[in-house]
């Protein structure tokens, strides 16, 4: 499996490989040798993707950015399990390209926006908003693969969209105030998918819309896509409906959101 991993990289048939390395306190052994036994199988090669990385040293990162191999940081669900994150500063300052994302559901954040207040809080300021952005989009699009597809706002790229409000001069600290309640539209590949109820009615087939509940806004969502056969007809009601009679509670697309962050309150000092 390895040896084939390896070839495939070597050969560009395999445009990404990620691996999971170092998801353990930076005390743990196991953890701490997990990044050297990789190295020692050959795999420290350009495309490889280390994901969380917590235990991973400067002398670990030194070597990911020298063989062009990137990090995915998940810094909520790296606290809920292991108290600590990974030193992402550190692998910034090597060189190391850096994706931002949530984790699974049961410990990571509930969304992107979600993630990039806990990322900045994490840092106490030792990244700036811009650097975070780009660490949830173009750099991530790199991470993935895909930056010729996605990541910038571009002829020829997937028009992957959304409107915000602006809630501060600086753009970056803007998103940094926002909530899914607050999002006025979300485009995906240029279709209306997500966003306040008039706009999505002026935008769509109001027949395909589905009205939600976002932490007490009302959203309209558009869930339908006829190329993916008979389940891209389903509305929202559809899918949730029927696990309403098996289920006990089922939890909401987005959890209630604070007025304010705790570290991000609407007016940043």
């Amino acid at each position: 499996m390895i040896d084939a991993a390896i070839f495939y990289l070597e050969m560009g048939w395999l445009n990404r490989l990620f691996l999971h390395v170092g998801e353990g306190k930076r005390t743990d052994a196991r953890s701490k040798a997990e990044f050297p036994f990789l190295e020692s199988r050959g795999l420290a090669l350009p495309g490889v993707v280390i994901i969380h990385g917590i235990a991973l040293t400067k002398k670990d990162f030194k070597t990911m950015a020298r063989n062009d191999m990137y990090l995915v940081w998940s810094p909520k669900t790296n606290d809920v399990l292991y108290g600590e994150t990974a030193d992402v500063v550190c692998a910034l300052k090597a060189g190391v390209t850096v994706a931002l994302g949530p984790d699974w559901s049961i410990t990571g954040s509930d969304n992107l926006l979600e993630e990039l207040k806990v990322a900045h809080d994490s840092l106490k300021g030792a990244i700036t908003p811009r650097q975070l952005f780009k660490m949830a989009t173009s750099d991530a699009a790199k991470v993935a693969g895909v930056e010729g597809l996605l990541g910038r706002i571009e002829v020829g790229y997937k028009a992957d969209l959304f409107l915000a409000p602006r809630l501060d001069s600086d753009p970056y600290k803007s998103l940094l105030k926002t909530y899914s309640k607050d999002i006025e539209l979300v485009l995906i590949g240029g279709k209306p998918l997500y966003g306040k109820r008039q706009l999505m009615r002026d935008l769509s087939d109001p027949a395909e819309l589905d009205e939600i509940t976002v932490s007490h806004k009302k959203k309209a969502i558009d869930l339908i896509e006829p190329a993916m056969g008979q389940k891209g007809l389903e509305h929202y009601h559809d899918v949730v409906d029927p696990l309403k009679g098996v289920i006990e509670e089922i939890a909401p697309l987005v959890e209630d959101e604070p007025r304010g962050h705790p570290g991000f309150p609407r007016r940043l000092p």
